[in-house]
């Protein structure tokens, strides 16, 4: 896994970023009802979604996610009261990531799609995809397999779970918020 850092911008390429430290990352998918709905109110599913409604899911710390280029490009949504922030660039619409609304447990969850849209580089930057969350809100009769542990040093991991069952994701408290975040938070 490559330890450098890793470009991160939206598809027209107002929004710029990087991420750093990419081998302290959880690399999910993730199936729930909060994350499609996030995709059809972007208004491009089939470019954030995959065959089975899930997305794929960086997890890192927010001190990892320096941008560089476009911050005020910056918004955010919350589709349900205890929901998580939903993040995306104003400008093309692309998903940047997720976060909770207190910076008690600090994570970002940044989407495949600001990081790029190349499985084999996010696989070369990330490693494979080590958690599988929310099984039961897949799309199609088989379900992709549950669970999985992504503990990585500094990481955060997702919980085992029986097949068939839904697998939650815990993970440590970190401190560190992104200053552009915490400033847009307050608006959302």
């Amino acid at each position: 896994m490559n330890t450098s850092a890793h470009p991160l911008r939206c598809r027209c390429g107002a929004l710029q970023g990087t991420l750093a430290n990419a081998r302290h990352v959880n690399h999910a998918v993730c199936y729930c009802s909060d994350c499609q709905a996030f995709a059809h109110y972007l208004g491009n599913p089939s470019q954030i979604l995959d065959a089975r409604g899930g997305s794929d899911i960086v997890q890192t710390q927010p001190k990892n996610l320096i941008f560089t280029q476009g911050s005020e490009q910056l918004a955010c949504i919350r589709l349900t009261p205890g929901g998580l922030l939903r993040w995306y660039s104003r400008c093309c619409r692309t998903p940047v990531g997720n976060t909770l609304a207190t910076p008690k447990l600090s994570f970002i969850g940044l989407l495949h799609c600001c990081l790029g849209e190349d499985a084999a580089s996010l696989q070369k930057s990330f490693g494979p995809v080590t958690a599988w969350v929310h099984t039961d809100g897949a799309r199609e009769s088989r379900s992709p397999r549950t669970g999985g542990w992504a503990a990585r040093s500094g990481g955060f991991c997702a919980a085992r779970s029986k097949p068939g069952s839904t697998a939650t994701t815990a993970g440590r408290r970190y401190s560190g918020w992104i200053p552009a975040l915490q400033w847009r938070r307050r608006m959302c």
